[in-house]
């Protein structure tokens, strides 16, 4: 009787077609995760944004001196600082502009300025000076990092620096819709 082999293992075209389809996956998966990573710099850079607004405000009320946010323009990068007992100017934080995020104009109080005179107070009753600084992903879309004055709330918008709101007295809206 002829004794019978049996194969164990795979052959080369098995394993190269083995190696092939991992291949494929994983080259699916490194440019999924590629495409996703600039979205996650926005949404992180958005994030750092308001935590650096509501520090500034924090700072403001803490230490009853004001603080103000601003734009460095070399160091591409938002700064926060406060002026400390002796008149020096201490950076308290800052954030820097990710890869493919640049800025897009700046305002104060209504008015566009330049991002050299762009500095936004918080005072030490909880209040502010009012302005925004507008941000461009480059691709996508505009969003703002927006300061009310008159409370100190801010916002990260989108689609840039929005109009500002016209303020009607409440009396008065009510008045119109009962007469017309």
């Amino acid at each position: 009787m002829a004794a019978y082999r049996t194969r164990r293992g795979f052959t080369f075209i098995e394993m190269g077609a083995v190696i092939v389809l991992i291949a494929l996956i994983a080259t699916g998966v490194a440019m999924k995760m590629s495409a996703a990573l600039p979205g996650e710099r926005e949404r992180a850079f958005r994030a750092d944004l308001s935590r650096m607004a509501l520090s500034a405000r924090e700072a403001a009320i803490r230490t009853g001196r004001s603080a103000e946010l601003s734009m460095d323009e070399t160091g591409n990068r938002v700064l926060l600082t406060q002026t400390d007992a002796e008149g020096t100017e201490q950076e308290l934080q800052a954030v820097q502009l990710p890869q493919g995020i640049s800025t897009r104009s700046f305002e104060m109080s209504g008015e566009a300025v330049a991002a050299s005179q762009w500095r936004l107070r918080f005072y030490a009753d909880g209040t502010s000076e009012s302005g925004a600084a507008a941000f461009w992903d480059g691709e996508r879309r505009e969003f703002a990092l927006v300061v009310q004055g008159e409370n100190g709330r801010w916002r990260v918008a989108d689609g840039g620096i929005p109009a500002p709101e016209e303020e009607t007295w409440q009396a008065g809206e009510i008045e119109r819709r009962a007469g017309g």
